[in-house]
C-alpha cells in the first residue's frame, strides 16, 4: 500500500544548490514522522527539487533536478537524483528577482509559456518525460541503494 502526505520542506519556494535541495527533503522526511506519527512503514519517502548553477565551458547554465530521500523501517537511508532538464536563465533570473521565498522558476515559465507551473519538465523534453515520471527514477534508484544496503526489505511482510 502506498499513501501520499504533503509535508513542510521549510525552505525557499525554490531551492538552490545541494545543501538547500537536501534541508528541503530531509524536512519533509520530518515533518512526515510527525505525521504518520505511531503509523508502520517499510519506507518513507520525501521529494525535492531544486535548481543547480553550473558553469560549463566558461558559460553559466541553470539544471533542475529532483532527489528523493528514502528510509528504511529500520532506519536506513538512500538519496538519489532524477534526470535534470535546463531552464532559461532568464526565467532563473525573473524568479530570483521576485524571491525565491515566494515563487519558483516553472511558475515564471508558466507565466511565460501558458505550461504546467509544476511540470515545466514536460514541456522542456517535448512530452517525453513529466516530473513524475523523472522523480520515479529518483526513487527507484534510492530503493535500489537500500536493497543492497537492508536486503530484509525484500521480505517484509
Amino acid at each position: 500500500n502506498v499513501y501520499g502526505e504533503k509535508s513542510a520542506s521549510e525552505i525557499n519556494e525554490q531551492p538552490e544548490g545541494h545543501e538547500e535541495t537536501f534541508l528541503g527533503a530531509f524536512n519533509r522526511r520530518k515533518n512526515l514522522k510527525k505525521i504518520i506519527k505511531g503509523t508502520r512503514y517499510d519506507l518513507l519517502v520525501a521529494f525535492e527539487n531544486g535548481i543547480f548553477l553550473e558553469k560549463i565551458s566558461g558559460q553559466l547554465r541553470c539544471f533542475d533536478l529532483g532527489y528523493a530521500l528514502v528510509e528504511d523501517f529500520e532506519g536506513n537511508e538512500a538519496i538519489a537524483h532524477s534526470p535534470g532538464v535546463e531552464f532559461d536563465l532568464r526565467d532563473v533570473e525573473e524568479a530570483r528577482r521576485r524571491g525565491f521565498d515566494k515563487i519558483t522558476v516553472g511558475a515564471v515559465m508558466a507565466e511565460r509559456l501558458r505550461i504546467n507551473p509544476n511540470d515545466p519538465q514536460f514541456y522542456l523534453t517535448s512530452g517525453l518525460l513529466s516530473r513524475a515520471q523523472m522523480l520515479r527514477q529518483s526513487f527507484k534508484t534510492a530503493v535500489g541503494d537500500l536493497l543492497r544496503i537492508n536486503p530484509k526489505l525484500l521480505n517484509r511482510p
